[in-house]
């Protein structure tokens, strides 16, 4: 089987076999740096200047907080203000000036990455100090969430899940622009990857890391896809309610769907559960105001009718038959209240035109009044 030109496999994996762990991988080493600036005294200095100029790019084109700390410091450049380019200059002027063979302006290139790694390591350091309780919250309140939607979950395998799983806390310089991202994707190969400027606060790491967590245990194991010529792990079929289906239709699958339902659960953890859709840290907020506006459109508690299927994969005894058979039953219901495919129109409609044209469309409707001819 083939996805355009990539062939493909689909085959369990076994969570259990993950190395397990925790870990912090960048792009950026503090002795691979102070290799570089050594060699600006040796033979090697034409390579050295090359590798030191790569890594101020790699710095500068995150745009994250971490630059914005040293460029302030540094160069008293405000970047989150438009002042990426006077940094990129001066950084090439003194660049311009090593290559001629001075070597006026080392040291406060020295100091600007240095600097850089030092504000993350504290984040990381952060992260570490939160990790441990949060780890035991989570499986704590996933206890309660068994129990408050009366689903017969397996602990013994949310505990296996989440204590295999590697978390990887990365700076700026892996997810180049995309500073804040995290993203649970990689669950395939067995990792997690959490942004170090994702979260400021033990609440927010708290509500950053159940959110990741959620969708590891909420992985069908038992069917992942295998690509490419060494067949590695490359994605899932299926998350929560979230369907992969085809890699060349990313934006398709009901992702909308999980992500908010996993949003609300996460900042209900993050939040102690003191409300069922609190305002903590949300950021799929487009997303759940969706599924809230269906909820009232529709008049049914949808996030009460996903929790089922969500966690369809860690319900003890559950086979794929029972599991297949759960999308199914929601999708009925869905569609009964609804209309005939509506999930399926309304994911179109959102891949198409973007959520938010779906949700100004959808709050023009009468509650119990559904216009299916809006989704076109």
């Amino acid at each position: 089987m083939k996805i355009g030109s990539e062939p493909i496999e689909i085959k369990p994996i076994n969570p259990e076999g993950f190395s397990g762990g925790v870990s912090w991988k960048t792009d950026v080493s503090i002795i691979e740096v102070e290799n570089m600036i050594e060699g600006l005294s040796s033979e090697s200095r034409p390579e050295s200047i090359i590798g030191l100029e790569k890594v101020c790019n790699k710095i500068i084109q995150a745009k994250d907080i971490g630059l914005y700390s040293v460029s302030m410091t540094e160069f008293g450049i405000d970047s989150l203000q438009g002042g990426l380019d006077r940094l990129r200059e001066n950084m090439s002027e003194i660049f311009d000036k090593i290559k001629s063979g001075e070597n006026d302006g080392v040291e406060k290139i020295k100091d600007f990455i240095f600097n850089y790694k030092l504000y993350y390591l504290g984040q990381y350091e952060k992260a570490l100090s939160y990790k441990d309780e949060a780890k035991k919250d989570f499986v704590t309140m996933i206890e309660q969430m068994s129990s408050r939607y009366n689903i017969n979950i397996d602990f013994d395998k949310v505990r296996s899940i989440v204590e295999k799983t590697p978390i990887k806390f990365l700076d700026g310089t892996y997810f180049g622009d995309k500073f804040n991202l995290t993203t649970a994707k990689h669950v395939a190969k067995g990792e997690v990857y959490i942004g170090l400027d994702s979260f400021f606060s033990e609440e927010g790491f708290r509500y950053i890391y159940f959110h990741e967590l959620l969708h590891a245990i909420s992985i069908d194991y038992s069917k992942i896809i295998h690509m490419g010529p060494w067949n590695d792990p490359a994605g899932v079929q299926s998350t929560g309610v979230d369907f992969s289906g085809n890699f060349e239709d990313k934006n398709r699958g009901f992702i909308w769907l999980n992500e908010a339902f996993t949003d609300v659960v996460a900042a209900m953890m993050a939040n102690n559960n003191e409300k069922d859709t609190p305002e903590v840290y949300p950021r799929y907020k487009a997303e759940i105001k969706l599924i809230n506006l269906l909820s009232e459109k529709g008049q049914i508690n949808i996030l009460t009718k996903i929790s089922g299927v969500y966690f369809r994969h860690i319900v003890k005894n559950n086979n794929e038959q029972n599991s297949t058979n759960q999308w199914k039953a929601f999708s009925k219901e869905i569609d009964g209240i609804f209309g005939p495919r509506f999930l399926v129109r309304l994911d179109i409609f959102i891949e198409k035109n973007g959520i938010n044209k779906a949700i100004e469309v959808i709050e023009k409707w009468e509650a119990g009044k559904i216009n299916l001819d809006d989704l076109v």
